[in-house]
């Protein structure tokens, strides 16, 4: 998922050339605090995330989609005030549920989680990102029903659950 055409011309990509990261993730990654676009999209990640990416404070969009990444959610990613854009999607392995501090992440505009395990409810929590304009979450095992709390989501533009054990 790409940030809206506005918000991407007010980003400064940080984007490692040529980085593959066979194994380990590098835990350098909290000394990069001032950076508010990070692209490690496709960097070839074969781990969990970094648990340092909490304390990128400044964070404004984080790319981390086409990777190997696996295990849980962590969630310092919720610490991430200033995100507007977070894209974990099409790395297959990530499971466990959608943090419910994702609350946290008032400036939320892009969440993408497609293409992983995640599985369990959509937090209700979700209802209180009220710039959420695109999530999508399809090809998990997100379960149960939507939460009514969805409905305010009053910027919401794109919904994209297809392909969950959803429930009416």
């Amino acid at each position: 998922m790409r940030p809206p055409t506005d918000l991407r011309a007010q980003m400064r990509p940080f984007r490692p050339q040529g980085s593959s990261s066979q194994g380990n993730n590098p835990n350098s990654s909290g000394n990069l605090t001032n950076f508010i676009t990070l692209d490690l999209s496709n960097s070839g990640f074969l781990s969990c995330f970094p648990p340092t990416l909490g304390y990128l404070s400044n964070l404004a969009s984080l790319d981390l989609r086409y990777n190997n990444l696996n295990g849980t959610m962590p969630s310092t990613l919720c610490d991430l005030t200033n995100l507007s854009i977070l894209d974990i999607s099409l790395n297959l392995q990530i499971e466990g549920f959608i943090p419910i501090d994702i609350e946290n992440l008032k400036s939320l505009v892009g969440f993408d989680c497609s293409y992983n395990h995640l599985s369990g409810p959509i937090p209700p929590t979700l209802g209180g990102l009220t710039k959420l304009e695109y999530l999508y979450g399809a090809s998990n095992r997100i379960d149960g029903s939507i939460p009514p709390e969805i409905v305010y989501l009053k910027s919401l533009k794109v919904l994209n659950l297809q392909s969950n054990c959803l429930v009416e």
